[in-house]
């Protein structure tokens, strides 16, 4: 879906906007409508009152005539003025509210999004896009403010024009002026209407060029910002700040930041001056329209066509009116400026909603029972798995088969590359292959709802991250837990001890909300990660590398956990240290996307193939290290 271009595109996104505001909001219509009628009576009234009071001041003068057109006028100022006051007050609250729901809405959708689509460049660039429209032009609900102001302006225009149509409907030269032409215009003012109709057409025509422009720009400039905001931020990521000082990156980093600038730039100067093309004639047409408008109004007054009182009425009409058209045509850009951003939220909500279905409801669910809850996992299978990752030609896993029992132990080894964290994505169905298929009991997995297939397992990935929540709520992933479990888990992994020191389970991780706040180091984020998983304590585990940055000490007390914790478990392993296959019950070995090798520890030594080549080059180091701890 690209940024709206036509009218009709922009009013299917206000409608849009529309229905998602009354989710969140059953006041932001009803007010912004009693706004938009207010804002259009005010000056209507204020320009029509005043002209009778005037007419009866300098003609009939009648008192109570005069005491009644002032009151009109005082009142109608006061009350309207006093009530749009307060309901402005209202929509800014009803603003904040539905800005506040919205937002959330994109952080669960980016939450729930599939995997795959967090690395897809396309879906990367919608969602810079959202996050522009913050920046650079408003929150949702205040573009919806602009068009109910929009609405406003043409709820004026139309009063203003009835008065204006019978202003130029008024051919009654009065008291001839002795200058042919003057007469003639003042008698003819369907030209006047010609003219200043023809000049309100082309301004809006330009006017709507300039805002064409603009929204070109907004689908060009997408991915420069989003390369921007990249580099811009790799100064300020603390995960990443100590190689960035080290290693002198940042000069590197200014570069870059330094090219996406002036590209920028070059882009916003060449848009800023094809806009200012055309926006300073549509100018020059509104002050032209004012000026003729005007010499209408007083060569009208001149001949004695018209009172003194509609001479206020209409030049008031007259300023108000070319404020309005100028305000409307304003508002108009504003808000398909806006929408050239903002309709990556509708994209990015159809998106959500896209990745949050699973399979159509008239699908009979394997072990389905009650709120499918019930799956009982007797096997597992990859049958001819091909993978690559979006944007590469280069296959991952070329055919890639095996099967994992329950109950099983599997170690999954084979060199840097080989696609062995690959499977455990496609197992966890981040991504989907793009041929083969996973098996669960004989059928293929994805005939399961995520958020089910999900609690099969208990995974510690490869990359570590934890929370700025408590460490208890990191490990119980719920602000509901089970304190009792968690001290237990905490204690298991060694973390008990450096808890004990702060809050223990209610330590804060992270100084984004707490000074007091704790920072783990690798080691303790692994072992946090591994408290986790067996707090889920699903029927399956995987351990993708989850002992890389623990010392041998806490490696072996972490192994240790694993037999106690993982008893009649089905357990995924995925290391490079083969020392941790002996006690596995198969050994998948991978190589170059192939299942190269399958069996046992003994059997793959005995096979003297890939396995035992690589058994063997670290055999050597365990022996060494095995020597120098008995001197």
């Amino acid at each position: 879906m690209s940024a709206p271009r036509k009218h009709r595109e922009n009013i299917a996104l206000f409608f849009f906007f529309l229905k998602e505001i009354r989710q969140y909001s059953k006041w932001f219509v009803p007010v912004g409508t009693a706004i938009m009628v207010i804002q259009a009576l005010r000056p209507f009234l204020l320009a029509y009152l005043p002209s009778l009071l005037i007419d009866e001041l300098t003609q009939k003068r009648r008192i109570a005539v005069v005491i009644v057109y002032t009151i009109a006028v005082v009142a109608s100022e006061g009350i309207l003025g006093l009530l749009a006051q307060e309901l402005q007050k209202r929509q800014n609250v009803e603003s904040m509210k539905v800005n506040r729901r919205m937002e959330m809405n994109v952080s669960r959708m980016m939450a729930d999004v599939s995997y795959a689509r967090l690395e897809d460049k396309e879906f990367l660039d919608f969602r810079q896009t959202y996050l522009s429209g913050l920046n650079r032009s408003s929150q949702i609900a205040y573009v919806m403010m602009t068009a109910f102001h929009m609405g406003s302006c043409l709820l004026m225009l139309g009063g203003y024009a009835v008065l204006l149509l019978r202003l130029l409907v008024t051919d009654r030269a009065g008291i001839p002026s002795g200058v042919a032409v003057v007469d003639f215009l003042v008698s003819n003012t369907w030209i006047w209407l010609f003219v200043i109709a023809g000049m309100s057409v082309y301004s809006s025509y330009l006017k709507v060029q300039a805002d064409n422009v603009y929204t070109k720009m907004v689908e060009e400039f997408a991915p420069t910002e989003r390369a921007y905001s990249y580099y811009q931020k790799l100064g300020k990521n603390l995960a990443c700040a100590k190689d960035v000082r080290l290693f002198r990156f940042y000069p590197l980093l200014s570069v870059y930041m330094e090219d996406y600038r002036k590209a920028a730039r070059k882009l916003e100067i060449r848009f800023s001056n094809a806009t200012l093309r055309r926006a300073a004639p549509a100018d020059i047409c509104l002050k032209v329209q004012t000026l003729l408008i005007y010499i209408l109004v007083s060569a009208k007054v001149y001949v004695k066509a018209i009172t003194f009182g509609q001479f206020y009425m209409y030049a008031n009409v007259i300023h108000n009116t070319i404020s309005a058209l100028s305000e409307m045509l304003d508002d108009i850009a504003s808000v398909r400026y806006a929408f050239g951003f903002h309709y990556a939220y509708q994209v990015l909500m159809e998106e959500g909603m896209i990745d949050g279905e699973s399979v159509e409801e008239t699908t009979e669910w394997p072990e389905k029972s009650g709120e499918l809850t019930g799956i009982v996992f007797e096997s597992l299978e990859f049958v001819d798995v091909w993978f690559r990752y979006p944007g590469s030609e280069a296959w991952v896993l070329q055919g890639f088969s095996g099967k994992i029992e329950s109950g099983q132990k599997v170690s999954i080894v084979g060199m840097n590359g080989a696609g062995k964290t690959t499977l455990i994505k496609l197992l966890h169905r981040f991504y989907q292959p793009q041929k083969g298929e996973i098996l669960l009991n004989g059928i293929n997995i994805n005939l399961y709802p995520c958020e089910v297939w999900w609690k099969l397992f208990s995974t510690v990935f490869q990359d570590v991250h934890y929370f700025a929540y408590s460490a208890g709520e990191n490990v119980a992933a719920s602000a509901d837990m089970e304190p009792g479990r968690v001290d237990e888990v905490l204690r298991k992994v060694g973390l008990t001890e450096m808890l004990s020191r702060h809050k223990r389970q209610g330590t804060e991780l992270t100084r984004n909300f707490s000074e007091e706040g704790v920072i783990l180091s690798g080691g303790e984020a692994q072992k946090l990660a591994v408290a986790r998983a067996f707090y889920r304590d699903a029927p399956i585990y995987v351990f993708d590398e989850p002992t890389a940055a623990l010392d041998p000490l806490a490696e072996k007390e972490i192994v240790d956990c694993f037999d106690e914790y993982t008893q009649g478990k089905t357990v995924i392993y995925i290391s490079h240290r083969m020392a941790s296959c002996r006690n596995s019950d198969m050994i998948f070995l991978v190589d170059q996307g192939r299942l190269a090798e399958c069996g046992t520890h003994e059997q793959l030594v005995e096979a003297k193939g890939i396995y035992a080549q690589l058994w063997s080059a670290q055999a050597q180091w365990y022996n060494h290290d095995k020597q120098l701890s008995d001197k």
